[in-house]
């Protein structure tokens, strides 16, 4: 995520030393986690009972304006690009903006999302206004996701994704990933606890497809979590409460992240045909 007072170039060097600093991180403590820039890679350290983390992108301001740095960035180990966060960028209109300055794609969202798909990087379409929404998956053609995300017919923030959109995305072979925090899950989120987000996860498995949804957590971008939920320890209960509706074995493992793993994977198969 880029700070919203950086401005200008210093938004691409901010990425990009937050990035060197995220390798010499994997770097000093290879002995428990690696860089897994593909889902083979991610599976390799697993294996070897280490973590494998990933490096993502929140905002396409850190190109700025430079499309070609999706290929730079990609080279340096990214893995999947959100194309904006609360403000709009030249790629697409933020859903927080409430008088878009355009309509659909930004200057350089088109070659962007070419860049993306070409590079192997996954399209995240978290926090995109409809405006540009529909735009953004009409020029991808690789899978294409929301990280963190819920549904909007059960909470009708800006932040979160239309039955429309559900359909469309599922439709790239993409998956939206469930976010913990209140304020999107209900109006009056507060209140609610773990068991909210399964009915998130319920409402997109009955519109598209269990195959289509996964956990978003967001768990570093709020101040407060939904009752339960305090961190990853406590994922086991979703887990669980998948368990008592009735979700079988394939549909728990690709909701806890296999769906996710398969939409990367497909990213990363579009590249190669591309190349």
């Amino acid at each position: 995520m880029i700070p919203p007072w950086v401005r200008g170039q210093g938004q691409f060097h901010h990425a990009h030393g937050t990035i060197r600093l995220m390798r010499r991180t994997f770097r000093r403590f290879a002995s428990q986690v690696g860089l897994a820039r593909t889902p083979r890679e991610a599976l390799a350290l697993q294996a070897q009972g280490r973590l494998g983390g990933m490096i993502g992108i929140e905002g396409a301001q850190a190109l700025a304006g430079r499309p070609e740095r999706v290929d730079l960035f990609r080279e340096m180990g990214v893995s999947y690009l959100g194309l904006c966060h609360f403000g709009s960028t030249d790629v697409v209109i933020s859903s927080a903006a409430r008088r878009p300055g355009y309509q659909g794609l930004g200057p350089i969202g088109r070659e962007t999302i070419q860049r993306c798909n070409r590079s192997g990087i996954l399209v995240d379409l978290a926090h995109c206004h409809e405006v540009s929404f529909f735009e953004a998956l009409q020029e991808s053609v690789a899978p294409v996701v929301v990280t963190h995300g819920a549904a909007r017919a059960l909470s009708d923030h800006h932040r979160n994704v239309s039955n429309e959109q559900l359909k469309a995305i599922a439709a790239t072979g993409g998956v939206v990933g469930i976010i913990f925090f209140p304020w999107f899950l209900s109006t009056f989120g507060v209140f609610d606890d773990y068991r909210r987000i399964v009915d998130h996860i319920d409402h997109i498995a009955q519109t598209v497809g269990p195959e289509h949804v996964a956990l978003g957590s967001d768990f570093d971008g709020y101040v407060w979590t939904t009752r339960g939920m305090r961190d990853v320890t406590d994922l086991p209960l979703l887990t669980c409460e998948l368990v008592k509706r009735g979700y079988d074995e394939t549909a728990i493992r690709g909701i806890l992240g296999g769906n996710f793993m398969r939409a990367w994977q497909g990213a990363i198969d579009v590249s190669e045909r591309l190349s």
